[in-house]
């Protein structure tokens, strides 16, 4: 996910939460015994037939809360969604016989909310004293039976979700649903990303997948139970500091999340702070996100080194039907500012160009990296692109080329946006043409070409890339209907595509 879309992802922040009830210490000790774990894994009427999702909600266990499929990913009950009330045992049951067709398909690609209210009940530590969330990442439908919901599936989510997020229509399931659908690369991912997530949460918890969704209550199991109440904790702490932060900057929007990284327990934090809206031909104020992940003690009572840093503060200018936006960032030991031209915003068809000056120090290389787009489908962005790369003279301390492209940010209110334009576009590739890759090399670091299809049901997204003067390398993926892909590749002088290395 672009650290850009991550700004839009905090707007829709579905686990910015904390759990009330009983003792704030994460030093507890063996879980209450429970039993049989009681009820019928579902709770209420079981009278209803047809497709259903049913598990507990589990701090220990919470009767009284409210479970809903958040199709929207807006962290909200929004009409058409389906939900409940979790029972006797924590059990719940969400009825699927009579959603809305139209979002039907978008079931397993969303997360499954619990809303805890003020005097629901927590069966081992008491009445609920402070509202809270907890969130299950979205769930194949071989699980539909035992979709349990715990601290633990929560802290799941929160690494999960920043990549997952819809730019739009997070108010309306059905427009949300239908833009998810028409994004098979992201469909594509869902899988793959999982996989990776649960990976890293068993190796940094040192749990097992199986625990993270399991009924750690009714199983005893100690381990599981003291992490989730440490979890608890960090998701308490997480509530006040982003009450706190609203508090004293009521636009901001925050992310708050204590998570184990390594042998580490870290603080990340994520603020985005929107642009206001203004006139057309006019420069927005700068709509900013911060980022910062920290080392913290084990009762997460102390902060330490910083490990990680991100700012960007971006602004936007409308001119007619074409919109532009200029940037800049720092993440860590990295910067960069940024052009986006896009004409026609409304439209189907439209140009796009996006200039980046990148300085890294921490591998010493400073490029300049101006790619056109020609869309056909902005929604899917199909169409044919092409990126070049210029060099930076490090002896002239400025680039080979087009080198007043800069500060863009800084120097917003006197760009000549039409000039930017034309030099941008004055250099044009095609992946219908073939190029000498020695001579393109004399004036370009590196170039590619890139054309991003549908091949009937098939979405084929083809690239060719020149950095060696003997020729260019391909690559090639294909994201089939049901979201699986395929990824091959040539290198230099080869004809046939092949697996890739």
């Amino acid at each position: 996910m672009k650290l850009t879309q991550l700004a839009l992802a905090l707007t829709t922040v579905l686990a910015l939460t904390a759990c009330g009830g009983g003792s704030d210490s994460p030093d507890t000790t063996t879980p209450p015994d429970t039993g049989s774990g009681g009820g019928d894994n579902g709770g209420g009427d079981n009278t209803a037939s047809g497709p259903t999702i049913s598990g507990k909600v589990i701090d220990g266990y919470v009767k009284g809360a409210t479970v809903f499929v958040d199709i929207n990913g807006n962290g909200q009950l929004d009409d058409g969604e389906p939900n409940g009330e979790s029972t006797d045992a924590g059990d719940y049951k969400l009825e699927l016989t009579d959603i809305d067709e139209s979002v039907e398909e978008c079931i397993t690609f969303a997360p499954i909310v619990v809303d805890v209210p003020v005097g629901a009940i927590d069966e081992n530590l008491g009445e609920v004293e402070e509202a809270y969330t907890m969130t299950l990442p979205p769930i194949n439908e071989d699980a539909f039976d035992s979709a349990n919901i715990t601290p633990l599936t929560s802290i799941l989510w929160e690494t999960f979700q920043n990549d997952f997020a819809l730019e739009d229509g997070n108010a309306d399931p059905v427009l949300a649903c239908e833009q998810l659908l028409n994004n098979n690369e992201l469909i594509s991912q869902f899988k793959d990303r999982m996989d990776q997530t649960l990976a890293k949460i068993v190796e940094d918890y040192n749990i097992s997948q199986e625990t993270i969704y399991s009924d750690f209550v009714d199983s005893g199991d100690t381990d599981a139970y003291n992490l989730a109440q440490k979890i608890v904790k960090g998701l308490k702490m997480s509530l006040a500091e982003t009450k706190a932060i609203t508090d004293e900057s009521p636009n901001a929007v925050p992310l708050i999340s204590y998570l184990k990284d390594g042998e580490d327990w870290v603080r990340e934090e994520y603020i985005f702070t929107p642009a206001s809206d203004t006139a057309d031909g006019e420069w927005s104020d700068n709509a900013r996100v911060s980022a910062k992940t920290q080392i913290v003690s084990d009762d997460f009572e102390q902060r330490f080194d910083v490990i990680y840093t991100y700012n960007r503060r971006s602004s936007f200018k409308t001119i007619g039907d074409a919109s532009v936006e200029v940037a800049y960032f720092n993440e860590t030991c990295n910067t960069a500012d940024i052009f986006e031209y896009i004409a026609n915003t409304d439209a189907t068809e439209t140009e796009k160009v996006e200039i980046t000056n990148n300085d890294d120090s921490c591998i010493d290389i400073r490029s300049k990296r101006i790619t056109v787009s020609h869309l056909t489908n902005q929604d899917q962005n199909l169409g044919e692109s092409y990126t070049y790369t210029l060099r930076y003279d490090n002896d002239a301390g400025a680039f080979t080329q087009f080198d007043y492209m800069k500060d863009f940010q800084e120097r917003k209110t006197e760009l000549n946006i039409d000039s930017i334009l034309a030099d941008a576009t004055s250099y044009e590739f095609s992946m219908s043409e073939e190029y000498d890759a020695a001579t393109l090399l004399e004036t370009f670091a590196s170039v590619e070409t890139r054309t991003r299809v549908m091949d009937g049901e098939n979405l084929v997204d083809t690239q060719r890339v020149y950095t060696s003067p003997e020729g260019p390398t391909w690559r090639r993926k294909t994201t089939f209907p049901d979201g699986t892909s395929e990824v091959e590749c040539k290198d230099i002088g080869e004809t046939e595509w092949s697996e890739c290395e």
